[in-house]
């Protein structure tokens, strides 16, 4: 039994009272946590607030041989069957979806569930503790502990309706609470370009919002903030970044949310709005390295007008992204127009070199280059109408 908080002058206690682990080649979680096996581990807790009395199921992995789960859930409806022999079923009580594969591999899913505890789950829980199987032996404990600090404050959904003055976490999760207090507060934080962040109490969710841009993003403790001459870069994560870009001359807005998934790879979901358009995402995923990206963002940012990336032949962009893009197609100038350059064998060239180039797309607008350089043209999605 472990005393989580105090709450309102109520002790909060949750109680692991079943586990079901399953894996081919281990008896236990803690033998098989650190191999890759296919695998699966899933806890039931008991909890008592005051009067109040909740059952909940967290867990992860896989299982072809049943689980607690299995036992617990008696209300499946099938609402999927494929001609694979894979089915999908669903328990209304729970709230809980269970996929079986055709080779017969159960995946449960949303997790964790959190529901009030009635006394039919009673009788049930303590028909399953006769099951040496569901015991919990002193080897689940670490992993235990590890997903109920993990999903406390995140996923239990215990504190939705409580004051944070109300809440005294005891010392064993008393490192919970700068969490906990993330995940009560309401605000909006203005950054630079009049972009904001708009984080909702009582979930880990916010909002990016720049013009009519917008795009939910995780809520963190603490936001970094980087502003340079022409962009500015939001830091939430080591795996996650927002960059930005706002022309107020032309009323632009571009945006870059970025996912780094391991040192040589990266997914880039792309926002643009000119004026009052607002363009369909660009999504694409880049098979390289951080210096790469840096040197693709520098051109996102700097020489692109939609779909056509103009990239200074003399540079090292051109080098590195010439590699990875095609040159643009004729269609994709039907609506562009060119000032103080010409297109040739897709070289854009300079007229005169004491002019600055303007290059204008009525639904991007304008893109202004130094004349003292050559532009190949690159593209990287499809071409516009």
């Amino acid at each position: 039994m472990l005393r989580v908080a105090k709450i309102d002058g109520n002790d909060l206690v949750i109680r692991p009272v079943l586990k079901s682990f399953y894996c081919r080649y281990c008896k236990t979680i803690a033998e098989c946590q650190n191999r890759r096996h296919r695998s699966g581990f899933w806890v039931v807790f008991e909890v008592i607030l005051g009067s109040r009395k909740y059952l909940i199921i967290d867990g992860f992995g896989n299982s072809e041989k049943g689980s607690i789960i299995h036992d617990l859930v008696d209300d499946w409806e099938t609402i999927y069957w494929g001609m694979s022999g894979a089915r999908t079923f669903y328990s209304k009580k729970f709230r809980i979806y269970n996929h079986v594969t055709c080779g017969g591999w159960d995946d449960f899913y949303p997790l964790p569930r959190t529901v009030e505890l009635d006394d039919d789950l009673k009788i049930k829980i303590e028909e399953l503790k006769k099951k040496p199987e569901y015991l919990i032996q002193a080897t689940d404990i670490p992993t235990i502990v590890k997903l109920l600090r993990a999903n406390l404050v995140r996923k239990y959904r215990l504190f939705i309706d409580v004051d944070i003055k109300d809440v005294e976490f005891y010392p064993e999760f008393a490192d919970l609470l700068p969490l906990f207090k993330a995940y009560k507060r309401s605000r909006t934080i203005v950054l630079p370009h009049n972009a904001t962040i708009t984080e909702f109490a009582n979930c880990f969710t916010s909002v990016f919002k720049l013009k009519d841009i917008e795009f939910k993003i995780p809520k963190k403790l603490n936001y970094i903030k980087y502003e340079f001459s022409n962009r500015v870069e939001i830091r939430l994560t080591k795996t996650l970044s927002i960059i930005y870009s706002y022309d107020e001359k032309q009323n632009k807005a571009v945006v870059y949310y970025i996912k780094e998934y391991s040192p040589c790879c990266f997914n880039i979901v792309g926002y643009e709005q000119y004026k009052e358009i607002l363009h369909r995402q660009l999504s694409m995923t880049v098979h390289r390295d951080y210096r790469f990206l840096n040197k693709l963002l520098d051109v996102f940012l700097d020489y692109r007008l939609g779909d056509i990336l103009f990239v200074p032949i003399d540079s090292s962009y051109f080098e590195v992204l010439s590699e990875e893009f095609n040159y643009a197609r004729a269609e994709q100038f039907n609506k562009i127009t060119f000032e103080n350059a010409k297109l040739e064998n897709n070289i854009l060239q300079p007229i005169d070199t004491n002019s600055t180039i303007k290059i204008f797309h009525p639904e991007h607008g304008i893109l202004e280059l130094s004349s003292k350089n050559e532009y190949v043209c690159l593209t990287f999605v499809s071409s516009h109408d």
